[in-house]
């Protein structure tokens, strides 16, 4: 029998959704990044200068600031799947703070 009057299948409306979701966290998260990186070189002067002066500590200071850059990352990836579980578990924050009744 074709019954026209059938509802359409909305699998792609969420399918969609999902999508949208998934681009924003990753365009927040790369934002992150895009407001950090531009002022690293200011932290550079300020911060690892007086600490390793010279034009010989140049080479030292780039790899100090890279691994503080990269440690971000590193620890993202090698966190977030214990504490993803946990997370979804226990909860979020606001549900302890702000309790549903």
């Amino acid at each position: 029998m074709n019954d026209s009057s059938a509802a359409p299948n909305n699998s792609s409306t969420g399918h969609r959704s999902t999508l949208l979701i998934i681009f924003l966290v990753v365009f927040v998260d790369l934002l992150g990044f895009g407001i950090v990186l531009p002022l690293l070189p200011l932290y550079a002067v300020d911060f690892l200068q007086p600490l390793l002066p010279g034009e010989d500590q140049r080479p030292v200071r780039g790899m100090i600031l890279g691994l503080l850059m990269s440690s971000f990352s590193a620890m993202q990836f090698l966190f977030a799947p214990m504490w993803g579980p946990i997370a979804s578990a226990v909860g979020r924050f606001f549900c302890w703070v702000y309790p549903v009744q």
